[in-house]
Formats: structure tokens, sequence, C-alpha cells
């Protein structure tokens, strides 16, 4: 608020509507920035590492059960 003051001396009626204004932004931009966040959180705690070649052995089907040929 006081940067505010500082930059509007000049237009002093000015410093609450600029005030009110920049916070309201701020606010937006930081729900849409916990959104963004949130999501991103979702999707590593969602994120199946299937790089293990025993999961992807005895678990899917993704690699063929190795038979033994004598």
């Amino acid at each position: 608020m006081k940067l505010i003051e500082k930059l509007f001396a000049r237009f002093p009626s000015l410093v609450e509507e600029i005030s009110e204004t920049v916070s309201k932004v701020l606010n937006e931009e930081r729900e849409k920035t916990k959104e963004v966040v949130e999501n991103i959180i979702d999707s590593e705690q969602g994120y199946l590492f299937t790089n293990d070649y025993t999961y992807l052995l005895n678990r899917t089907s993704i690699l063929p059960k190795v038979q033994n040929q004598e």
C-alpha cells in the first residue's frame, strides 16, 4: 500500500482504487496459480513408474513372459 501511495502521490484520490484493483488481480492470479499447482500435484501423484522390469514382467502384458526353452 505504501508503494502505491508513493507512486501515485500526485493522484491521492486514485490510491484506494488502484490498491483495490491490484489486490483483485493478484487474488485472481493466485487462485489460477493454485489450481495449476494442484493439477500438477494430482498428475504426479497419479503417475505410475513403469520402467521397472519386474513390474512389467509380472504385472502387465507389455513384455512377453520369457519361457524356458531347453
